[in-house]
């Protein structure tokens, strides 16, 4: 009987075990891709101490006839807010044609405000494809030729306005920086630049380091490629306005299979977040690439990094924890295909207290940390942050009339409240000063009325009123003779 009671724990801690293990080996076989501006990814104070999984992706079938790729969720940590289980979110395709003719380049970057997300109903009579649903984005396939088209950028019909990167047009496992002229929403975080990788995906983070395809990735197709095989056949181009950037992979060779064919896809993002995967050209089945050298992903990625200073060397150890993965099926790429992930409405979009608190979302459980000013649900890139200022510990205790403004009273008087307070502050500090000073100066003449004898009693004595003496003479006192004064030019000599 006692074997059989121990056997559930030792089972679970053995599962456990191998998790663990087969995660670190996955983070062993992480290709290390080198920067165009090497000095780039030099990071002399931070340091990568490993990458972890700390996933909470759930997977929900909206469609009973069609099937959904199962995903392995980890979790290292427990001590993170659960978020309720609920019906599935199920957004409306917002309208998005970006064919070269709605593509309109400018040539001066654009100010415009961000949109933020939203999730309207599903109307899935509108819409090709099969139906998936994630915790931060919705995504939805099609295989329909007219959708391609629909999707497809014509950068051969702008070569006047696209970008050919030459370093990355002829590399192997290299990436390189670029600005975007509009900021993009990702996992509801503002990105205002990108990394672009031979390897068919782009990174998301700001943080530069050699591990790139491990985690904060948007990938049409992640693989070995090697842009060095096709010669001047093979390039990448990508185009960017105030709306959409557009990153295109054209006629690209895997480094470990070259007979295959070449691929040519695209990658758009949208500044209001939508994501899209547009396949051309795909030769062979995705599932069947090699994955030895290089791994082969389909679908985006977020962290959190949790940095540990090491007192002896003044080091700081960075660790990378994957929050959320979404993986999309390898075996739905094809040609004239598109991936389509619009985002949902999260947390770390709402703006204010009130906002925060009253968001009624399906998937997150959202709290406002009043010390960050910040609405999360504990789970995002400023999770650490969000930890160290207590902000976990306080969740649902925050009352918003406290830190915003009542209802019924416009914003507006809220700048005049702070400053009438002010100025009761700092009148309450004069007053404080002053009375300060006559205590201090009515207890220094008792206690030199009351000892004669000392430096402030014998300065008494000789200054009483009694001996005040109101003088004109010219000639008899002898302090008249302390300065001579210029009478002309009226300024002292002495």
């Amino acid at each position: 009987m006692a074997g059989a009671t121990l056997a559930g724990p030792v089972l679970l801690i053995i599962s456990i075990f191998i998790t663990y293990l087969s995660s670190a080996k996955a983070n062993e076989a992480i290709s290390h891709y080198s920067y165009v501006k090497s000095d780039a990814l030099k990071h002399r104070d931070v340091m990568v101490e490993g990458v972890r999984s700390h996933l909470r992706v759930k997977r929900q079938n909206l469609n009973p006839t069609s099937t959904t790729q199962r995903v392995t969720t980890t979790t290292l940590q427990t001590n993170s807010p659960s978020r309720p289980t609920s019906s599935p979110v199920t957004p409306t395709s917002p309208s998005v044609t970006p064919t070269s003719p709605s593509v309109t380049p400018t040539s001066a970057p654009s100010t415009t405000t961000l949109p933020l997300p939203t999730s309207p109903p599903l109307d899935k009579n509108t819409t090709i494809g099969v139906v998936d649903d994630h915790t931060y984005y919705y995504s939805k396939f099609s295989d329909d030729d007219q959708e391609f088209n629909k999707y497809w950028v014509d950068l051969e019909s702008m070569r006047d306005q696209r970008v050919h990167h030459e370093t990355l047009s002829d590399a192997h496992q290299t990436a390189a920086r670029i600005h975007l002229t509009s900021k993009f929403i990702f996992y509801g975080h503002t990105i205002s630049q990108v990394t672009i990788a031979t390897g068919g995906f782009i990174y998301m983070s700001d943080f530069l380091h050699q591990r790139l395809t491990a985690t904060q990735y948007v990938a049409p197709l992640m693989a070995n490629f090697d842009t060095r095989i096709g010669n001047e056949n093979s390039n990448i181009y990508y185009f960017s306005n105030e709306t959409i950037l557009v990153v295109h992979w054209d006629k690209v060779h895997l480094k470990d299979n070259p007979g295959a064919g070449n691929f040519t896809f695209q990658l758009l993002l949208k500044n209001s977040g939508e994501i899209y995967f547009v396949y051309k050209i795909v030769p062979v089945s995705v599932p069947a690439i090699s994955s030895a050298y290089h791994p082969v992903k389909v679908g985006v990625s977020d962290a959190y990094y949790i940095d540990r200073l090491e007192p002896n060397t003044g080091m700081t150890f960075r660790t990378i924890y994957e929050y959320d993965r979404i993986v999309l099926d390898l075996s739905k790429v094809r040609s004239k295909s598109v991936y389509k992930l619009f985002p949902l409405a999260t947390c770390n979009i709402q703006t204010t207290c009130d906002t925060c608190t009253t968001a009624n979302l399906a998937q997150f459980n959202c709290s406002w940390c009043q010390k960050l000013n910040k609405c999360s649900d504990g789970m995002d890139r400023h999770r650490q942050a969000w930890q160290l200022n207590g902000c976990h510990q306080n969740k649902q205790q925050v009352v918003c009339s406290d830190i915003t403004t009542t209802s019924g009273k416009s914003s507006q008087a809220l700048p005049q409240a702070n400053s009438a307070s002010g100025t009761i502050a700092v009148v309450l500090i004069v007053i404080f000063i002053i009375v300060i000073l006559i205590i201090g100066t009515v207890a220094w003449l008792y206690y030199a009325y009351k000892n004669p004898t000392t430096r402030s009693g014998q300065w008494l004595i000789k200054h009483r009123p009694s001996e005040w003496k109101f003088s004109f003479s010219r000639g008899g006192d002898s302090n008249a003779d302390k300065y001579r004064v210029d009478m002309q030019s009226g300024q002292s000599t002495a």
